[in-house]
């Protein structure tokens, strides 16, 4: 795993700074779009607000997106010895959690220059940053070990990604919709996730257990698939790979 970050930074001229520096634009992008010319700035305590909903999807996207074509980028080891497929996407989910290490040191230092200081709230967090990695880990071990047997599944999951984003309260407020569709909203499981850093980082709020009871149950329903489906599917992908 460290052999690959480090080759990972050798492939840019900013090296580490690019971990940053990806998110910030996406940040800036977002935030000059909705925050300046859509009126988003009028919700209170908007740049924490909308970094605590851009560096949560970073992490989600980024890590859904390299995990599920880990398998086919370890089709070279798997041509020459026997490794279980779990292996790859494992790999993969952990490099990007560390990448995203960095970017949460960004996102306190935002929070702490925009007056949201630690509070008895913010022990939680681990809990968050936990819960969001068993929760991208479930999806990225189903998503691995089903994409060699259909190539075309990455394209859909990418435009699902896109959905989730812009269903997630990533840069706006749920809370302005009319109510007939908050209940909708909620349903989705990132935008809880979302929810509740906002709530423990910015308004102080204690967590919401019966939100973390339904992410977690979406946790267990990715995970089963996953598990079956590796168990499954495991020694048969190298004939997928290789035909």
């Amino acid at each position: 795993m460290r052999s690959n970050l480090k080759a990972e930074v050798h492939k840019y001229a900013l090296s580490y700074l690019w971990w940053i520096m990806e998110p910030a634009l996406h940040f800036f992008i977002l935030y000059a779009v909705f925050g300046v010319f859509s009126g988003g700035n009028n919700t209170p305590d908007y740049i924490p607000f909308l970094f605590c909903g851009i560096i949560p999807w970073f992490w989600f996207s980024k890590s859904v997106s390299n995990g599920m074509e880990s398998i086919i980028k370890g089709r070279q080891i798997i041509r020459d010895t026997y490794i279980p497929k779990y292996f790859f996407p494992t790999v993969s989910i952990i490099q990007d959690a560390v990448k995203e290490l960095f970017v949460w040191v960004v996102l306190i230092l935002v929070l702490l220059v925009s007056e949201s200081y630690p509070n008895i709230m913010w022990m939680f967090l681990p809990i968050l940053l936990l819960l969001q990695f068993l929760l991208i880990a479930s999806i990225v071990y189903l998503v691995a070990i089903i994409v060699p047997y259909f190539l075309d599944l990455k394209h859909i999951i990418t435009t699902l990604l896109q959905v989730i984003m812009f269903g997630s309260g990533t840069f706006y407020d749920f809370k302005t919709m009319p109510e007939a569709y908050q209940d909708i909203f909620l349903l989705n499981p990132f935008a809880l996730l979302i929810n509740l850093y906002r709530d423990i980082l910015i308004y102080n709020k204690p967590l919401h257990m019966q939100s973390i009871l339904y992410i977690f149950l979406f946790i267990i329903f990715f995970g089963i698939l996953g598990f079956i489906a590796h168990r499954r599917l495991d020694k048969e992908v190298p004939k997928v790979l290789f035909r």
